[in-house]
């Protein structure tokens, strides 16, 4: 097995900022303030038994932007994100199922709207799963062929948009 270990670190000067922080307008301009993005990820890849590979990744994001005067997360970007992936192969057959979770994420206020409009200040985490199964086909020329399911747990959105009806 192995385990990778990852840091970066961002310091933008000259960035066109989206400020979505007013519900009622999108703004454009050029930063004025400081921008940065940190990123932290470790990754753990193990052979459980022959041909059996479990693979889990953590990642911590945390982007900053000047809105207006304030430093704020950036809107939609979660911080937190985790991976887990369990592979396994004999011959031509494959199989692989993954899970992934994403962490909650800011989401621009809405207080200036109507009470019925209003939503919190963060989404809620989720998971996602995936699975599949793949077989290859051919000895020279390799064809593929795979059925998978993905979002296994029905994970969606509610009221994507606000007020949609209006």
């Amino acid at each position: 097995g192995n385990i990778s270990l990852d840091y970066y670190y961002t310091y933008f000067d000259n960035q066109v900022v989206g400020d979505l922080e007013n519900v009622r307008e999108v703004k454009f301009y050029n930063l004025g303030g400081k921008s940065y993005s940190s990123s932290f990820q470790a990754e753990i890849n193990y052979e459980i038994a022959k041909k059996l590979e479990l693979r889990l990744a953590y990642r911590n994001y945390e982007v900053k932007t000047t809105y207006g005067s304030q430093l704020l997360d950036k809107p939609l970007v979660a911080r937190d994100r985790a991976f887990a992936n369990l592979a396994y192969e004999t011959g031509a057959w494959k199989f692989d199922y993954t899970v992934t979770l994403t962490g909650t994420k800011r989401i621009p206020s809405t207080a200036a709207n109507p009470l019925l409009y209003q939503r919190p200040t963060h989404s809620p985490s989720f998971i996602m799963m995936n699975a599949q199964v793949s077989r290859s086909i051919g000895a020279k020329k390799k064809f593929e062929v795979y059925i998978g399911a993905e979002n296994l747990t029905n994970f969606y959105q509610k009221d994507v948009i606000i007020a949609a009806n209006d």
